[in-house]
């Protein structure tokens, strides 16, 4: 008889409109479902005697549930490739969140992931909570149309991402952004720096650095460049545009107040800060969403072109006006 070994994760503070099932299949092996039914007809008592009865409902009654199957040459055969499967699965989740967020602010959490099979039972906590731009948190609704947007970047993201064996597993958990990883995953060590804090200040100075890592190669003019690609590649019109340019040079005088101490009353501080952080938050979705659409700068993000002459040939043309945005097939 076949055996068959069973992930479980739970995402905490997300809802779906429609009942999704089965499940949407996020890629080979991970789906996505709202059916508690099914959840639960996957978490056998041998499991829950591990977990507890707590952590069971707790996973029934989120909003939002991964699971998958792995079978044959995929089936763990011992406790150290199921942590190492549990961890794959986990950091997996970890990048749909954050396409998640591109589509819509939220304050999705990730905890914990279950494994289960004949052989095997086993757990494993990769933290990751968020919090809105405002630094509270609540439970986000999506409709299926914003998980399948967010499936598609998704993809984009992964579809050069070898999430099999360790060795990946190891780099993209250590709590450093490495010198040499690839702008991609700079901007995301940045960005999960941001959405995990209540602190705004902490927020914007990790906004902009997420930025920084996606369209900046060199520091020269740092702050007049961004301002003038973002302007580009989010505005639609010389109205828009300017608006674009003024709030993220106004993050950016923010981030020089937080980062270098500069005296700036409280009350001041806060009612001027929060509108500059929610700016910033809906600014690097976008860049996000865009640099991940267009083939060029989708393939210098994720370091399939180290060279970066083509990106910067192409940040200029956009910034001229000369060559719109393409679309990535």
């Amino acid at each position: 008889m076949k055996k068959i070994a069973t992930f479980i994760a739970p995402i905490h503070r997300a809802t779906v409109h429609e009942t999704l099932g089965r499940g949407d299949k996020l890629d080979e092996f991970l789906w996505l479902t709202n059916d508690a039914d099914l959840i639960r007809s996957r978490m056998p008592a041998r499991l829950v005697q591990r977990i507890g009865t707590h952590e069971r409902d707790a996973t029934c009654g989120a909003g939002l549930v991964a699971y998958a199957e792995f079978s044959d040459e995929r089936y763990p055969s011992s406790m150290a490739t199921a942590e190492a499967l549990i961890a794959v699965q986990l950091l997996k989740l970890h990048v749909f969140v954050n396409m998640l967020w591109c589509v819509k602010d939220n304050a999705l959490g990730v905890e914990n992931g279950f494994l289960d099979s004949p052989d095997i039972i086993s757990s494993r906590i990769w933290s990751m909570n968020c919090t809105l731009a405002d630094g509270t948190d609540c439970v986000t609704t999506f409709s299926r149309d914003e998980l399948r947007t967010a499936r598609t970047l998704y993809h984009k993201f992964t579809d050069m991402t070898e999430w099999s064996g360790n060795e990946l597993n190891e780099a993209l958990m250590r709590e450093v952004v490495e010198p040499d990883s690839i702008p991609l995953n700079r901007a995301i060590f940045f960005i999960g720096a941001a959405r995990s804090s209540s602190q705004l200040s902490v927020k914007i100075a990790n906004y902009c650095s997420a930025l920084e890592s996606l369209l900046i190669t060199s520091p020269t003019e740092l702050t007049y460049r961004l301002c003038q690609r973002v302007a580009w590649l989010l505005g639609e019109s010389t109205e828009e545009r300017y608006e674009l340019f003024q709030q993220l040079k106004d993050a950016y005088d923010f981030r020089s107040k937080v980062v270098h101490g500069s005296y700036t009353s409280a009350k001041k501080l806060r009612n001027d800060l929060l509108p500059s952080v929610r700016a910033c938050d809906t600014i690097l979705r976008g860049v996000l969403g865009q640099v991940l659409e267009d083939e060029v700068l989708r393939a210098y993000i994720l370091g399939r072109t180290k060279n970066s002459d083509s990106f910067e040939d192409r940040l200029a043309r956009i910034t001229l006006g000369a060559d719109p945005l393409s679309k990535a097939e």
